[in-house]
């Protein structure tokens, strides 16, 4: 008997979900099949070992809708040979040399400390390139902690806002202080300082990223 509904409930449930649950269900087949923008690969090429040729067209669901789209391939490349493959490289020839050398009185052999971006965790629109070269750089840090352990530390330190830029106005840097739990924004001191206690002051933490972002 438990568990056992009455068969005029049922018909109450059925009532309620023919009501509401198929006029759903017609429009979100109606907006899946006819999505706000919609790109069609026209044609694609592979040109030679480094290059593609891609042909789409665009098209919107509203033509009194305004789309703007800036991002070009070479934004992409930019951004990770600066923010990812530069990092990549460098930290994988400073930690083999590092193996080679001896070990301090900790029992280490070196430190790596990236610095990173607080952004990748809440990104934030405009940025896309560079937030996904700093997010690769994140994984980097990871991963190269764990082959170069034990003898090798590698953290990286994910700044926010440190010291405001000249061109931006008091305007937008309360704006920003605002939306910090802390009520500031950061000096070079808040990064360098943890910057020395990893390299210096710590035996015990390694594969860490840190936001310094004021919360």
């Amino acid at each position: 008997r438990y568990g056992r509904r009455s068969q005029v409930g049922w018909k109450f449930v059925a009532l309620i979900i023919s009501i509401f649950g198929i006029p759903w269900l017609i429009w979100s087949a109606w907006n899946f099949t006819n999505p706000p923008y919609k790109v069609t690969v026209i044609s694609y090429e592979t040109l030679d070992d480094s290059r593609i040729s891609l042909a789409f067209a665009f098209s919107r669901r509203d033509e009194t809708q305004n789309f703007t789209c800036n991002l070009i391939a070479e934004d992409f490349d930019r951004n990770i040979a600066a923010n990812l493959a530069g990092p990549y490289h460098t930290a994988i020839f400073a930690g083999q040399h590092m193996l080679n050398q001896a070990t301090d009185e900790n029992g280490y052999k070196g430190r790596i400390v990236n610095i990173g971006d607080w952004a990748i965790d809440r990104p934030y629109r405009d940025y896309l390139p560079y937030l996904v070269a700093k997010g690769g750089l994140k994984t980097m840090t990871l991963g190269l902690a764990n082959e170069l352990a034990p003898h090798v530390a590698v953290n990286m330190i994910q700044p926010a806002m440190i010291d405001p830029p000249p061109d931006m106005t008091d305007a937008d840097i309360q704006d920003v202080v605002m939306q910090t739990p802390l009520r500031r924004v950061g000096s070079p001191a808040d990064v360098n300082e943890l910057i020395l206690y990893l390299l210096y002051s710590t035996n015990f933490v390694t594969g860490t990223c840190i936001r310094v972002d004021g919360g």
